[in-house]
């Protein structure tokens, strides 16, 4: 897969915290995505790559591959989409972001979002 041809696209969300009535923590998702339609790939981690983040206490589900550096704060919500041409296995699925790692592409760079699947905003 080149870099400048990733199959996808994510959308992503800002997400704030207000409390409720018995004081605990309740998401809010922005309705407006900050980024939208940002040029990505959507996979799900290996067993391997499981163990070693499961290893790390880390709870890691997925990795998305994006083009750009879309300033991601610790739980941004991710939500995939299909591609121009390609389906996305998780379109609609909504992703909180954990971690990047290092993601090098030969001359090119990509963002390795680490990230898990979010219950709290599945619509």
């Amino acid at each position: 897969m080149l870099f400048e041809n990733l199959p996808h696209y994510v959308d992503v969300f800002r997400v704030s915290y207000t409390q409720d009535s018995t004081g605990s923590d309740v998401e809010a998702v922005a309705g407006t995505p900050y980024a939208a339609d940002e040029p990505a790939w959507v996979q799900a981690l290996s067993s391997r790559e499981q163990t070693i983040y499961q290893s790390r206490n880390q709870e890691v589900t997925h990795k998305i591959y994006i083009r750009s550096n879309v300033g991601l704060k610790l739980s941004d919500v991710l939500t995939a989409k299909n591609g121009d041409n390609v389906d996305c296995p998780y379109n609609g699925v909504r992703f909180k972001f954990i971690a990047f790692a290092e993601a090098t592409a030969g001359i090119g760079i990509l963002w390795k979002a680490l990230v898990k699947v979010n219950q709290e905003s599945q619509s």
